[in-house]
């Protein structure tokens, strides 16, 4: 499924590129998404994941 829609996005992506009316959109909403990412990355992705507690079975 997400292959699916991975393609399905870039589909719709060529599809704007290639509208004159709509390029303006790409020039806008790619970075726009890019740099949410990488505010996200840079604010939750770094946090270092609590180790999980192992008990030992008697």
């Amino acid at each position: 499924m997400p292959v699916l829609a991975f393609g399905l996005c870039v589909v719709s992506l060529v599809g704007v590129a290639l509208d004159p009316a709509q390029v303006a959109a790409l020039y806008f909403s790619v970075p726009f998404v890019a740099i949410c990412y990488l505010y996200y990355h840079l604010r939750h992705g770094r946090r270092m994941r609590p180790a999980l507690v192992q008990t030992k079975e008697n």
